[in-house]
C-alpha cells in the first residue's frame, strides 16, 4: 500500500518562494566548448560556446484548453512559477478522453535533478492539482474528472556562456 502525505505536511508550491536557491545553476556533469568564426574573414576572432550537460526531471501536465483560462488554473501555473525559472506550452494539441477528441495543452518544465527530491516535488504537484481540481469541480462546465502529468528523468544540454576569443 503506497503511503500518503497529508495537505498539511506537503509545502505548497508559492510563486517566489525558494527563488534564492533557484538562481544557482548547479554545476554540470559535462562541459564541452565549441568554437565557431563570426564572419567569413581572416580577421574575424572566433567565438567559443560553452555546452554544459546536466541531468534533469522533465514535467509535462496536460491541461484541457476548455479550462486553460480559468482562474484555479491561473493559481496553479503562479505556483510552479517558484519550482523553475521557466516552462514550454505546447497548445491546442489534440488529445482523446474516454473515447472523445478534446483541444489540450502542455505545459512542460524541466527541473535540474538535486534541486528537489523527485518525490517530494510529485507530492507536492499532485496536492497542487487537487486543490486546482477542487475548485474546477464547483461548475460542472470546468470540472475535472482526471488531471494527467508524466515525469521522465532526461539529460539535457544549456548551450551559451559565448566568449569571444
Amino acid at each position: 500500500m503506497p503511503k500518503t502525505v497529508t495537505p498539511k505536511k506537503v509545502k505548497p508550491l508559492h510563486a517566489g518562494e525558494g527563488r534564492e536557491r533557484q538562481e544557482k545553476q548547479p554545476k554540470p556533469n559535462k562541459v564541452r566548448i565549441t568554437e565557431h568564426v563570426v564572419a567569413p574573414t581572416v580577421d574575424s576572432p572566433g567565438v567559443l560556446v560553452y555546452h554544459s550537460e546536466y541531468v534533469g526531471i522533465q514535467y509535462d501536465i496536460y491541461i484541457p484548453d476548455l479550462i486553460w483560462k480559468h482562474p484555479a488554473v491561473k493559481t496553479f501555473w503562479d505556483g510552479l512559477g517558484s519550482v523553475e525559472l521557466g516552462a514550454s506550452i505546447f497548445k491546442r494539441f489534440t488529445g482523446m478522453w474516454q473515447g472523445n477528441k478534446e483541444k489540450t495543452n502542455i505545459y512542460r518544465m524541466i527541473v535540474y535533478a538535486g534541486r528537489f527530491q523527485r518525490g517530494t516535488l510529485r507530492v507536492a504537484l499532485q496536492n497542487e492539482i487537487g486543490k486546482m481540481m477542487a475548485a474546477l469541480s464547483a461548475d460542472k462546465k470546468v470540472a475535472q474528472q482526471a488531471v494527467l502529468f508524466t515525469e521522465t528523468k532526461i539529460k539535457l544540454t544549456m548551450s551559451g556562456n559565448l566568449r569571444r576569443q
